[in-house]
């Protein structure tokens, strides 16, 4: 029997009504979290699954790897790390500011000192109109996000937007600090696939969590914690990319690494068509053995691990909870 992780019991709805998540699912989720719970800090790992079938695999180790990193408040290294991102951005550069239960537009406005601290200076509203401008500190850093479009002009009257905690996450992620999700925008994780199947099941598929004080299933999905950018609006925090096995990889300008970021191939195609521009990223590769190209990623996935410097672990986790017709194979690359 699979063991449940120790957040919250998801809900899937079918023909006769919600029903608990499959023990198979539960596997993947747990997957995730002891992958994300484990990351080596001076090598990088690698964990390749093959399975009958490669439908949901994706979209629940990554839950579980983003419910792992949100069980804590955020580290000073993770601070530091953004606000020196911030930092070194151009004056003018336009970002999203996130106050309280408010987002705004804005452009960074430069450094300030106070009382021997650097503090970020980001300015909400037009010079003509006030030029309202909120100092930050190190750790509200983290409410600010470099914004995809550059030619914002300041408001007159910066009101911003609302932002709204949906229930689903209110009532079933109570106990995780999910506020880090909706306040800081970092990519934890690329993940290559078909858009349409990640759609289909990180976005389209009913899920639930259950509030019992209401005796009622609260409606959800997956994305609301996985956060994909491409499925995000602009102003929206995001926790990962999706990247589409079929395009072209040189297209990608990918520098945004952190030492916790890794990468979940969905399929043989789209590890034999990126692993090239992930390989310094710790990395999760799920084979379909029903995949055409399937014979072809294990030929590659066999080089790449005769000919890397590497240390074989075992995955820790117990054996006696991999389902019949999974098999894993873990490695550190140095």
């Amino acid at each position: 029997m699979i063991t449940k992780t120790n957040g919250a019991n998801l809900y899937v709805k079918n023909k006769d009504g919600w029903a608990s998540l499959s023990d198979w699912a539960y596997f993947y989720i747990n997957v995730g979290k002891v992958f994300y719970d484990n990351l080596p800090t001076k090598a990088k790992a690698r964990l390749v699954l093959t399975l009958p079938t490669r439908s949901y695999a994706g979209v629940c180790i990554a839950y579980g790897a983003i419910l792992s990193s949100i069980s804590d408040k955020v580290d000073d290294e993770t601070i530091n790390e953004h606000f020196q991102k911030i930092k070194g951005m151009e004056i003018g550069t336009s970002v999203i500011y996130r106050k309280q239960s408010r987002t705004y537009r804005g452009i960074y406005s430069g450094i300030e000192m106070v009382e021997g601290e650097e503090r970020i200076r980001i300015t909400i509203q037009e010079k003509k109109a006030g030029n309202l401008t909120e100092i930050l500190n190190r750790k509200q850093s983290l409410s600010v996000q470099i914004a995809t479009d550059k030619n914002f002009r300041l408001p007159k009257n910066p009101i911003g937007r609302e932002n709204r905690v949906s229930n689903f996450l209110k009532t079933g992620f109570k106990d995780y600090n999910y506020n880090r999700l909706l306040t800081l925008s970092q990519p934890q994780f690329y993940y290559i696939g078909r858009k349409k199947w990640v759609k289909d099941e990180a976005i389209d598929t009913e899920i639930a969590v259950y509030d019992s004080k209401k005796n009622e299933y609260i409606q959800g999905n997956l994305n609301e914690l996985l956060r994909m950018k491409e499925f995000m609006g602009e102003q929206d925090s995001y926790q990962s990319h999706l990247l589409s096995s079929s395009a072209a990889s040189h297209k990608f300008d990918l520098i945004n690494f952190s030492p916790s970021t890794f990468t979940i191939f969905d399929g043989a195609i789209s590890y034999l068509r990126w692993r090239e521009r992930f390989k310094y990223t710790h990395s999760i590769i799920i084979l379909d053995r029903t995949d055409t190209q399937f014979e072809s990623a294990l030929f590659e996935l066999n080089d790449e691990y005769i000919l890397s410097q590497k240390m074989d672990k075992d995955f820790p986790m117990d054996i006696r909870l991999i389902p019949k017709g999974v098999e894993m194979m873990f490695w550190e690359a140095y």
